[in-house]
C-alpha cells in the first residue's frame, strides 16, 4: 500500500493553499525534568547543534519543532511535537 493514501495534506492556516513546505526542524533532546539537554536545529540551510533548550514546546521531556513556509501567500507557521506523561502531543502556531 502506497503511504501517502494514509498521508493528509497540511493546508496554510493563512490562505488555504495546499502548497506548503517545510523550512526546518528543531530538535529538543532531554532526560525527564531535566533542565539541561541537546538541540540541533536545520534552519537557514545549516545545522546547528547546542545546548539552549528554552524553545522546546515540552516542559519536561524531548520536543520537536516542525518550520513550515507557503509557497502562495509566504506565511509561515511551526508545529510543535511534545511529549508530556506518556502522551504525545501536536500543536500549530
Amino acid at each position: 500500500m502506497n503511504t501517502l493514501t494514509k498521508s493528509r495534506t497540511i493546508k496554510c492556516a493563512l490562505c488555504g493553499s495546499s502548497n506548503v513546505s517545510h523550512a526546518g526542524l528543531q530538535v529538543f533532546e532531554r532526560k525527564e525534568d531535566s533542565e539541561t539537554g541537546f538541540h540541533v536545529s536545520t534552519l537557514g540551510g545549516s545545522v546547528l547543534f547546542d545546548t539552549d533548550i528554552s524553545r522546546n514546546p515540552s516542559p519536561r521531556r524531548h520536543g520537536f519543532l516542525v518550520h513550515f513556509y507557503c509557497e502562495e501567500c509566504g506565511g509561515t507557521f511551526i508545529c510543535s511535537i511534545m511529549q508530556h506523561k506518556g502522551q504525545t502531543f501536536i500543536d500549530w502556531s
